[in-house]
């Protein structure tokens, strides 16, 4: 298993552990798609982007900066939750 793909599916493993504990949200959709949402604005807000959106970073590493954002998103709210 690679190091990107480690990280994804520590990623992943963290979505099933944190967003049950959000009361506030629907459903588990409307979390994963908030933090999704999220961190692909914040991402292309901050300079991250593909050329396309006027940014210099490959699909791979866009979507790597995605993950990354989301993972750390996701321990926040779970910390704010606690």
């Amino acid at each position: 298993m690679n190091a990107h793909t480690h990280s994804e599916a520590n990623v992943m493993a963290k979505y099933w552990v944190v967003i049950p504990a959000y009361n506030e949200a629907t459903t588990i959709r409307d979390v994963a798609s908030r933090a999704i949402y999220e961190s692909v604005f914040e991402a292309v807000h901050d300079g991250k982007a593909t050329t396309d959106l006027g940014g210099r970073l490959t699909t791979t590493e866009f979507t790597d900066e995605v993950i990354c954002r989301i993972g750390t998103k996701l321990e926040v709210w779970s910390g704010l939750r606690g």
